[in-house]
């Protein structure tokens, strides 16, 4: 009981001061989300902390809040106002705290929203006995965390933006005497604007009550080495290019077929029967062959994903728009699709995004960028992939339908986050042109092979 009345006592005491102006190496110090006690953030005298006498200002941090957490936050923020890429570092002593889970760490924030904005942040808590890389990726969404590190003495933690092959990551970083480390997994902060507040934060995880911790050997970086690599990433080599061998007809040739007989129906099934014709030896099932050249991937039979508008699979029973799933016709079970493109990419990191239901499989200049479930209800998964040289690169994308709802999308994500339909041009999407005739695509490689294609009449 002492110790929580001496707290509110500083903190009655602070509560007529005026924080704004910058102090120390803070810009300024300020109660985020509205906690119940006045926080503040104060110069404490000089600290040593590399053994060799040199000297590195300190702070006493009071700090109130319910928590950081959740979709609204709570707690007591000192900060400089920075943007680009930046890295925040800092050690800290807990003092006293009502909860265990009183939590002080590093932060990066968006300053013009107040509880509920994105931030990220690496924290520890009173105890000292774990290290949480955690935040908020949009305004007003629940937190996440993205890495918890279980051991006790930390000496400093860290959290840093940096850009990365035309991305921006935000990433966690502990430092228990060896130099940084990372911790937890690295984000892509889509939603953080370019300038922010980047410091020191305390939430007393009891809205009753304030806490205090020490802060000291506070550092800023504008130049931080990232941790995130792009050969962290699948990459699609400069040799790759197509090197001007594009056709002229914008979008892609879709090809749609179902089997005959369905046993063993898959991805490796699809892939036989779409590119030789035949499936077990027998064509395909009469009525189910369809082909087609679309300016996007939009489609479906039943079902839907990010976009509207969708287009019917060539060779199946089309829907009525706007009437609800399937419309005209039956719900249709296994039958796949190829889509084949010629797609420009410029140099660095992309994202490519297959919506569907059920599998899809996407590769670009012969690499696989990545795979969705084989069997799986309407689902978005996003490659990142990495691109050596700015050109032009074949495409290729082989879905399957088992049972159920069927549907294909694919779609990028921007540098915004926004998300766009894969050739959408007017809207930001990478052009798409059809590859040209003859057509030699190096398939998925299921079982090692890569199969040789002609379109209609070649």
């Amino acid at each position: 009981m002492c110790k929580r009345l001496l707290v509110i006592a500083f903190v009655l005491l602070l509560g007529t001061q005026t924080f704004g102006e910058s102090f120390g190496i803070f810009d300024n110090a300020a109660d985020i989300g509205g906690p119940k006690a006045i926080g503040s953030t104060v110069p404490d005298g000089y600290v040593t902390t590399d053994g060799l006498g040199s000297l590195t200002q300190q702070y006493l941090m009071t700090g109130g809040g319910a928590d950081i957490w959740g979709t609204w936050d709570q707690f007591q923020y000192a900060y400089k106002n920075v943007s680009g890429d930046v890295r925040v570092s800092a050690s800290f002593d807990f003092v006293v705290g009502n909860n265990d889970w009183t939590k002080f760490g590093v932060m990066l924030r968006d300053m013009s929203a107040d509880g509920d904005a994105v931030s990220y942040q690496e924290v520890t808590r009173k105890n000292m006995d774990g290290v949480f890389f955690q935040g908020r990726s949009s305004q007003g969404a629940g937190a996440a965390g993205w890495g918890d590190l279980w051991q006790a003495g930390a000496v400093k933690l860290g959290v840093q933006r940096v850009n990365v092959g035309g991305l921006n990551f935000v990433e966690g970083l502990v430092d228990f005497g060896s130099g940084w480390q990372l911790q937890g997994t690295p984000q892509i902060a889509w939603n953080l604007p370019d300038n922010i507040g980047a410091g020191v934060v305390l939430t007393s995880h009891d809205n009753e009550w304030a806490a205090q911790v020490k802060v000291y050997d506070v550092e800023y970086s504008d130049s931080p080495v990232a941790y995130t690599k792009l050969t962290d990433f699948r990459t699609i080599t400069a040799d790759k290019a197509l090197a001007g061998q594009c056709g002229d007809v914008p979008g892609f040739l879709v090809k749609v077929a179902a089997p005959l007989i369905a046993d063993g129906w898959g991805w490796a099934a699809a892939e036989e029967l779409l590119t030789t014709g035949t499936y077990m030896g027998l064509p395909a099932a009469p009525g189910t062959e369809g082909e087609g050249i679309y300016p996007v991937v939009n489609f479906r039979d039943t079902g839907d994903g990010w976009f509207g508008d969708n287009y019917s699979f060539p060779g199946i029973d089309p829907f009525e728009m706007p009437a609800a799933d399937p419309a005209a016709g039956t719900d249709n079970d296994n039958f796949g699709a190829l889509v084949t493109g010629c797609v420009y990419l410029t140099e660095g990191l992309h994202i490519i995004g297959a919506y569907s239901d059920d599998g899809t499989i996407v590769t670009i200049g012969g690499v696989e960028i990545g795979r969705t479930g084989e069997w799986q209800g309407v689902t978005d998964y996003q490659f990142i992939f990495n691109v050596e040289a700015t050109g032009w690169y074949a495409l290729q994308a082989l879905w399957i339908e088992g049972g159920g709802g069927a549907s294909l999308e694919l779609h990028e994500v921007l540098l915004d986050g926004t998300h766009v339909l894969l050739g959408d041009v007017a809207n930001g999407g990478s052009p798409v042109y059809q590859v040209p005739e003859p057509a030699t695509i190096a398939l998925l490689g299921l079982g090692g092979l890569a199969l040789i294609r002609r379109r209609k009449g070649a």
